[in-house]
């Protein structure tokens, strides 16, 4: 292997818990290529340092922040970045989950993010809107200040009004006090 394969293959490892439903969010299901026809396990196609037979997303052209499963770092659920319930501070564990995020977004500054705020059910619909705003600018923030510039960032805040889990139990409130990104262009 290359040095630079393998550069390559540290730098998507350092980034594999960036996001966690990988291609889920954009429909992928998962999996590995296999069958009739399918590649060598070293081919890899589209150069982002995941073997094609791994890859769920053959066509991402990031090579930094790309997801193990070959997927871009800009869309989906940034994992580890959690709040308490009615919370709005950035713990170290949420701002070191965000660091992969600020490495991809510094290595493709044509991309721009919109980043989605989201809450549990807990309180009025009209104060869960009020703290997603909260949340999403305190991530937007950290962003920021890790050298970002503000102009390659939406914050959108949608309160409860899209849950991923039913919050009827604690994990499922849990999971939908989160941070979501996405791509939406250069």
């Amino acid at each position: 292997m290359s040095t630079a394969r393998r550069r390559a293959a540290v730098l998507v490892l350092g980034c594999a818990a960036l996001v966690s439903s990988g291609c889920s969010t954009l429909g992928v299901g998962g999996g590995t290529k296999t069958g009739p026809g399918s590649l060598p396990a070293d081919v890899d196609a589209d150069g982002d340092g995941i073997a094609d037979t791994l890859d769920l997303c053959p066509d991402t052209t990031f090579t930094v922040g790309v997801s193990t499963d070959g997927c871009s770092p800009f869309n989906g659920t940034v994992a580890g970045v959690v709040f308490a319930s009615g919370g709005v501070q950035l713990g170290r564990d949420a701002r070191s989950a965000l660091n992969p995020l600020v490495e991809a977004l510094l290595a493709h500054p044509d991309v721009r993010l919109e980043v989605q705020g989201h809450t549990d059910n807990r309180g009025s619909a009209e104060a869960n809107l009020e703290l997603s705003k909260l949340r999403v600018m305190a991530v937007v923030r950290y962003l920021v200040t890790s050298g970002v510039a503000p102009e390659r960032l939406d914050p959108v805040a949608f309160g409860e009004s899209r849950p991923i889990e039913k919050n009827a139990t604690a994990e499922g409130r849990a999971a939908n006090r989160r941070i979501e990104v996405r791509a939406i262009g250069s």
